[in-house]
């Protein structure tokens, strides 16, 4: 046990100053992004498929691979919602053994998972963009979630509700980016017929 609690510091230490990050910062980061990312690689692969069945003006079978991608991400998404909910104190406990660490990471687990199941919208719709050839509008997507939504979100909610406020600003943001992300891929696919 004393071994492995060794290698777990290590590991979260040079994790953390690798990142400029606090250990409780970068398991929370580490989290989200295991959630992001693993949806992700599911949109490289469908890419792929996207991409050839464009090229053959098969648009039954694009749509199609857009909805189970979109149903896959759903569901993947959810179990991360899922377990951040249920798990979110012992998912901090990897990172730290810090009392007032874990309680404020957690709280920020369970306020940011809010918007992984929404987030499928966005993730799903900008990774079809770009197998459709359509970078441009997923990098629109892109822009509203990471800088034009987020910064000025986080930076106002954090005015108002204080530290905890940064959480909120991920779940509203991925809520706004996903009705965002819905209408310019709707309208690029629709481009396409």
């Amino acid at each position: 046990m004393i071994k492995q609690k060794q290698i777990r510091d290590s590991l979260v230490s040079k994790l953390s100053r690798y990142f400029g990050m606090s250990p409780a910062e970068a398991g929370e980061e580490q989290i989200y992004k295991a959630t992001v990312l693993t949806v992700r690689d599911i949109l490289a692969q469908k890419n792929r498929a996207f991409s050839e069945r464009v090229k053959a003006g098969e648009q039954k079978r694009v749509k199609k691979i857009y909805e189970i991608t979109l149903a896959m991400s759903a569901v993947i998404m959810a179990l991360g919602t899922i377990l951040c909910l249920v798990a979110s104190r012992g998912l901090m406990e990897l990172f730290t053994e810090n009392a007032e660490t874990i309680a404020a990471g957690g709280t920020a687990l369970r306020i940011i998972s809010a918007g992984f199941i929404i987030s499928s919208v966005s993730v799903t719709a900008s990774g079809a963009l770009e197998g459709l050839g359509k970078g441009t509008q997923s990098l629109v997507i892109s822009l509203f979630r990471y800088v034009i939504l987020m910064i000025p979100a986080a930076f106002v909610l954090c005015r108002i509700f204080g530290p905890t406020g940064v959480w909120h600003a991920f779940w509203i943001t991925e809520a706004v980016t996903s009705v965002i992300a819905a209408y310019v891929y709707h309208k690029a696919a629709g481009s396409r017929k």
